[in-house]
């Protein structure tokens, strides 16, 4: 037997019709959750339950590191970001003086 999606209760979990032929208030099966911003990130409520004493510290220590490194390729990025700026207003102070140059 065929079911008439457009009026059975449950018509678009999942799948279903799409495009032309989706009956009124039928959504797309929603996206999946976008990866997350960095590796380590730990989400409450992820994972096995409550870690015990040993394998907290050892996570305290991962976390601990983990933030050093990211705290020192933010330097590193800052640090690049500085000199390019730097370097792009001593091009910019460059043609500023031949342009006056000329004028005078």
């Amino acid at each position: 037997a065929t079911v008439d999606q457009s009026s059975s209760p449950d018509a678009g979990q999942g799948q279903g019709p799409a495009g032309a032929d989706a009956p009124p208030g039928w959504q797309p099966p929603p996206l999946p959750l976008p990866p997350l911003p960095w590796p380590g990130v730990k989400l409450p409520g992820f994972g096995q339950g409550q870690p015990q004493a040993a394998q907290r510290e050892e996570l305290q220590e991962v976390d601990r590191r983990e933030e050093e490194r990211r705290n020192a390729e933010m330097k590193e990025t800052q640090r690049m970001e500085q000199e390019h700026w730097e370097a792009i207003e001593r091009q910019i102070r460059a043609e500023q003086q031949r342009q006056g140059g000329k004028q005078q």
